[in-house]
């Protein structure tokens, strides 16, 4: 009968919906979407330290552009940082002109809002121009590393004699 067949269903790992739900197969415990769950945990590096040496020493060649970058993320950072405390002067600003004004002596000063308002602006442009420049120089390094290795496996593999690919 049909309770017969739902079980077979459910013994080769799809269980039979009820009805009224969806019809998909329904997920194991554990089991992740997309590429997450197929990541393997617990998998360690056989030689980590020395791994990272020879990376380290195999990025030497763009240790200009790598120095470049990290300055201009400390750059962008520090403007980035800088920015409010300028801008809390408006506000400061902003609250002494009302009060001065409940009070009947004196009203906001405007050109000094603006002021701040200006020199906010401008840090967090230049933070923004530090933050693209560092962007951009790391995108580049990347990119040519990524090259580079590619070219040393590519030369790596041409040197191998043919009867190697023929053993394995």
């Amino acid at each position: 009968g049909s309770a017969e067949h739902a079980g077979r269903l459910a013994d080769a790992g799809n269980a039979a919906a009820p009805e009224g739900s969806s019809s998909m197969p329904q997920r194991r415990p554990g089991m992740g979407h997309g590429h997450h769950g197929m990541a393997r945990a617990g998998v360690k590096a056989k030689d980590f330290k020395g791994t990272t040496k020879r990376m380290l020493k195999f990025m030497g060649r763009f240790k200009v552009p790598l120095i470049v970058a990290i300055v201009f993320a400390i750059g962008s950072t520090v403007f980035s940082i800088v920015g409010p405390k300028v801008l809390s002067q408006a506000t400061t600003e902003l609250f002494n002109g009302i009060a001065a004004k409940i009070a009947g002596t004196g009203g906001i000063n405007y050109e000094a809002v603006a002021f701040v308002l200006v020199a906010t602006l401008v840090l967090y442009l230049v933070s923004a121009g530090f933050s693209f420049v560092q962007g951009w120089m790391m995108t580049s390094v990347s990119q040519r590393t990524c090259y580079q290795l590619r070219a040393e496996i590519a030369a790596k593999i041409d040197r191998m004699p043919m009867g190697y690919f023929e053993r394995v």
